[in-house]
């Protein structure tokens, strides 16, 4: 009885000892591949925000793009208009005018306070140069020649 007593004994030993073994060869790892999955995850954080940060400038880019095309469509509208109106071609200048001036309140509901004003003070003058287009008044071929300088100079236009 004392050999198999003895040999059970070493068996428990043996397991107990594999089993430290074991459980300090894996927490060893373990700690390895903590470090590898937080240095992953601080990555992974600062790529995100450089997304992020990027998205955010893609938008304000394709805005300002946006608001350009929309006041380079303007001052189409309105050179059309005055071609139209060298032709004394008064209601087709009208409507060209109407598509500038729908062109020009997107740009105004798109733009911050201060570039806002100014559209609108450029609307303004679109609005009454219409008036005298809608007159038949020659005043108006004038006024749409100092409305592109005023489109011109809105910020954006190119």
């Amino acid at each position: 009885m004392t050999d198999l007593l003895k040999a059970v004994i070493a068996c428990a030993v043996a397991l107990v000892l594999g089993l430290a073994v074991g459980y300090f060869w894996g927490s060893s790892g373990r700690d390895e591949l903590e470090r590898k999955v937080q240095r992953a995850r601080d990555m992974t954080t600062g790529l995100q925000t450089a997304a992020n940060e990027e998205k955010e400038r893609c938008a304000v880019e394709l805005k300002r793009a946006n608001n350009s095309k929309r006041l380079l469509l303007t001052k189409e509208h309105l050179l059309r208009a005055h071609a139209q109106i060298s032709a004394n071609n008064y209601g087709i200048a009208s409507q060209y005018m109407v598509t500038a001036r729908a062109q020009l309140r997107t740009v105004a509901g798109a733009s911050a306070d201060k570039a806002r004003e100014r559209v609108e003070a450029v609307l303004l003058r679109l609005e009454e140069t219409q008036a005298k287009v809608m007159q038949l008044d020659p005043v108006a071929r004038t006024q749409l020649s100092q409305l592109v300088a005023l489109v011109d100079a809105l910020p954006g236009a190119r």
